[in-house]
């Protein structure tokens, strides 16, 4: 299995509190998969189990021991979650501009 780093632009379903309130959200994804198509399904899965819906694919990363070093404490987090666990995400969303 090797570590694999997806970034997702999401958006809130209806069931998600969110819904309405932010203009757009992105999801960051560790997983640990065999291959890209199995790693995109678990993610895939995993953001819709948190009510988003992904609007649209940004990127795939393999992890190799040199990514995982560098990674920020935030995203080392990530990566600790998916190791225990399998997969890990952080959904990071920003708000609607207001018009004045």
């Amino acid at each position: 299995m090797h570590a694999l780093f997806y970034q997702y632009r999401i958006l809130p379903s209806t069931s998600n509190e969110l819904h309405g309130k932010i203009a757009g959200a992105m999801a960051t994804v560790i997983v640990f998969a065999d291959t890209d198509d199995m790693g995109r399904a678990r993610c895939g899965r995993f953001i819709a189990k948190h009510h988003w819906r992904i609007e649209r694919f940004i990127r795939v990363m393999f992890m190799g021991p040199q990514q995982i070093e560098n990674l920020n404490p935030e995203l080392m987090s990530v990566y600790k979650k998916a190791e225990n666990f399998g997969i890990g995400a952080c959904f990071d969303s920003w708000s609607v501009a207001h018009k004045g």
